[in-house]
């Protein structure tokens, strides 16, 4: 597997991920880059499987169990006679789980995995210059307003808040990136998570904010080696919360209406509960009153359409992910493989706020974690990152 052309198609894959949020801004007629590079590798993946002859059972398994809770969410469906193309539209972003088979066949060795680990960082100082940038420039006057607002507003990837910030669907990999930095402190290291740590803090996501701030607090108490360091950054990060929070939440605005949205979805999706939905749900394609087709919270989403079933799967992949970097860890590759515990852990917990785990943004964070900690049981990284 040494194709120069297959890694190209895997590098640009990734790039894409982390850097083009939802997808929508490229595309090749009626489909998107992200739908092109899935079909093409699907594909080429299962061409290499038919010459090789050779299935890896763990992520075959993996699928397998993906396809039946799936399928069990359109024979619901079809019971309930949802309309097919609300099915379809809940069944485009979820297919893209399959893309782990792909990424099982293309990391592999450490060579890999270190352009992984690159990309991760590559791609979130990308995010973070190009709005910090953009910030300047719209604060300043030198790029004008309006014109970036009807070119950036009419992808549906940004949503502005005011005039000087806005929130764009990828920066999840802007979060993400930052735990690609933490093994080793150098000077460049620390300027570079300072960079993307006010890059964060200035999207004025709230989301963002408490799933990093938890992730951190995670981090500091479990898995650094220095408790006295940890505890002075705690105390330190406490005190720097409790001096500015009131200013930073003057800042974001008034949330009430978006609070108020999300708890109206969480009671409707309450009132339609019945013993069979609380088992399986009420199946793709049907919504609430208030959001007949995606919700803002995954899980909601998910109990709503797939009712516990669909829950127990996805706490079963977080339980993976524990179980994988836990072997990582006994083979010696902890600090490979914290990164990515960390930053899969940030996109389940965004999830409560923010559409991440189900669609394609968060979920090849999560499925490319899977496969990199499940390589690094056997692979020898020798070096840190």
């Amino acid at each position: 597997m040494k194709s120069k052309l297959l890694y190209l198609i895997f590098f640009l894959m990734l790039y894409e991920l982390a850097l083009m949020g939802s997808g929508q801004v490229l595309k090749i007629g009626p489909l998107t880059l992200r739908m092109v590079l899935f079909i093409i590798t699907t594909f080429i993946y299962l061409f290499v499987i038919i010459l090789s002859n050779k299935l890896e059972p763990y992520f075959a398994n993996l699928a397998l169990i993906f396809t039946i809770v799936t399928v069990i969410g359109v024979v619901v469906a079809k019971i309930n006679g949802n309309p097919l193309s609300l099915v379809l539209e809940d069944l485009k972003p979820l297919i893209y789980f399959y893309s782990i088979l792909f990424f099982s066949l293309m990391i592999k060795d450490a060579e890999t995995i270190r352009t992984v680990n690159k990309i991760m960082q590559n791609s979130s100082v990308i995010l973070a210059v190009a709005y910090i940038t953009l910030l300047l420039g719209l604060f300043t006057g030198l790029i004008d307003f309006k014109k970036t607002y009807v070119l950036l507003a009419s992808s549906g990837e940004v949503f502005f808040r005011g005039e000087n910030s806005f929130f764009y669907k990828g920066f999840l990999y802007l979060c993400t990136g930052i735990f690609f930095f933490i093994n080793r402190i150098t000077t460049k290291n620390v300027f570079i998570m300072a960079l993307l740590l006010s890059a964060i803090i200035l999207t004025f996501t709230r989301g963002f904010l408490i799933s990093f701030a938890i992730v951190s607090v995670i981090y500091l108490i479990v898995f650094y080696r220095r408790k006295m360091v940890s505890l002075a950054l705690l105390a330190i990060g406490a005190l720097f919360a409790y001096i500015y929070s009131s200013n930073y939440i003057e800042a974001l605005g008034d949330k009430s209406e978006s609070d108020s949205f999300r708890i109206i979805q969480a009671l409707q999706v309450k009132n339609a509960i019945d013993p069979f939905s609380f088992i399986v749900g009420h199946g793709f394609g049907k919504g609430v009153e208030i959001r007949p087709e995606h919700m803002e919270i995954s899980y909601l989403e998910i109990f709503h359409k797939q009712g516990l079933l669909g829950l127990f799967f996805w706490i079963g992949i977080l339980t993976v992910l524990f179980f994988l970097y836990n072997k990582a860890e006994k083979s010696g590759n902890k600090q490979t493989a914290l990164p990515y515990l960390l930053a899969s852990i940030f996109v389940f917990l965004q999830s409560f706020t923010n559409p991440y785990l189900n669609n394609p943004i968060g979920m090849s964070m999560v499925i490319i974690s899977i496969v990199v900690l499940k390589r690094l049981e056997t692979v020898n990284m020798n070096v840190s990152l």
